[in-house]
């Protein structure tokens, strides 16, 4: 109790004497974030709670000589692209709007330098294998409750008019969170040695596959496919990517043919490409009046630039990631974008062949495949929803 005291009378020896708890804080937190992030009610709550954990991140990296900000390959490009959003809100259809989508732009950035300083400041395994159960833990607690309320809700087979959703979203959120999570738990899965681990991870990812089907949202499906795709191109599995092409066309074989008997017609139906079509020629159309500084960032700069759709007569997004960059921002922006997610694949792909383990070659893998799979699968139809 004397030396407690005598520690809070000392400001320096006190910070020095927190210091271990406070990154022990950062750690769990971490690990709270990650199971949170799987309910999207939550969101505030976490924004919040994360920069009072990133303030005290900073002060005690700052007090212990150490850089807060993690270098890394993406730096340039990436800040160059933020930087170059930021240039252009001032000649948006609506700053404002812009300028706050700009500003969730910069808090997910945050987000990745916060949590690279945190794992940075462990510096052991232990963290990750905590982060990953959460990760587990959330897809199989979200991939429960959709595949519940897709029940409850009366939802079949037959057709996707009820589709699996998460709480409090929809589908969208749903399976863009399952691209992202299914890739990252097959191949973590791997790394553990425990047999109940090992099945634990394997029930979470067929309950994300579950959910994905059952989402019925094909640019989930595609984005499944693109993973796969990627993740045989990078070991150099071609019977992998033979299988993927084979499952691909047997599927959409398989779907057109029971459309003919009355299931799954609006699996097939071609309605809402043609919806999606009219949004992206109306986006080319402004691209090319403005393609340095474009018309404002965010996906509902559309709508606040043409009101509702001309045939559904609903506000529309733009329904794809790179034309709704290119579309806001200008084509340097989209340049910026695609220069840092192909230099992050490739520093993943390159870097995983130097590691020790086979465990962080895999893993490392898997997050190279699921960048290729989450950002083909929002340039090409799902909702963009970050």
């Amino acid at each position: 109790m004397f030396r407690w005291l005598e520690a809070v009378k000392s400001p320096s020896i006190f910070v020095k004497r927190t210091g271990d708890a406070v990154w022990t804080i950062q750690g769990y937190g971490l690990v709270l974030f990650t199971f949170a992030s799987f309910f999207p009610r939550l969101s505030h709550v976490q924004e919040y709670a994360f920069l009072c954990l990133l303030l005290l991140a900073v002060i005690y990296a700052g007090h212990e000589g150490k850089p807060f900000w993690i270098r890394s390959p993406i730096d340039l490009p990436l800040m160059l692209f933020i930087g170059w959003v930021l240039l252009t809100t001032p000649f948006a259809t609506d700053p404002a709007y812009s300028f706050a989508e700009w500003r969730k732009l910069v808090a997910h950035v945050l987000v990745l330098y916060s949590a690279a300083l945190v794992f940075r400041m462990h510096a052991n395994e232990v963290l990750t294998r905590r982060v990953m159960g959460a990760l587990m833990i959330g897809t199989i607690v979200l991939c429960g409750y959709a595949i519940a309320d897709f029940v409850a809700r009366g939802g079949s087979w037959e057709d996707r008019s009820v589709r699996a959703g998460a709480p409090s979203s929809d589908y969208n959120w749903l399976t863009t969170y399952l691209v992202i999570t299914i890739p990252i738990l097959i191949t973590v899965g791997f790394t553990y040695r425990a047999r109940w681990k090992r099945v634990a991870f394997a029930c979470a990812g067929v309950l994300g596959m579950l959910a994905q089907t059952i989402s019925y949202t094909r640019a989930g499906w595609l984005g499944l496919m693109a993973e796969a795709i990627a993740f045989g191109l990078f070991t150099g599995r071609r019977r992998l990517i033979m299988w993927m092409f084979g499952a691909a066309v047997v599927i959409v074989i398989g779907l057109i043919t029971v459309s003919q008997f009355g299931y799954q017609r609006q699996t097939v139906s071609t309605d809402n490409v043609q919806f999606r079509l009219i949004i992206w020629e109306n986006a080319i159309h402004d691209i090319a009046l403005h393609p340095f500084v474009g018309v404002g960032y965010g996906n509902d700069t559309f709508p606040k630039r043409y009101g509702v759709h001309p045939n559904t007569g609903v506000p529309a997004g733009m329904h794809s990631l790179f034309l709704m960059v290119a579309f806001g921002s200008g084509l340097p922006a989209l340049g910026l974008l695609m220069w840092t997610l192909m230099r992050l694949v490739r520093v993943l792909v390159c870097a995983q062949s130097s590691q020790s383990g086979q465990g962080n070659r895999l893993t490392m893998l898997g997050v190279a495949a699921m960048v290729v799979g989450v950002f083909g699968a929002k340039s090409f139809g799902l909702h963009v929803c970050w």
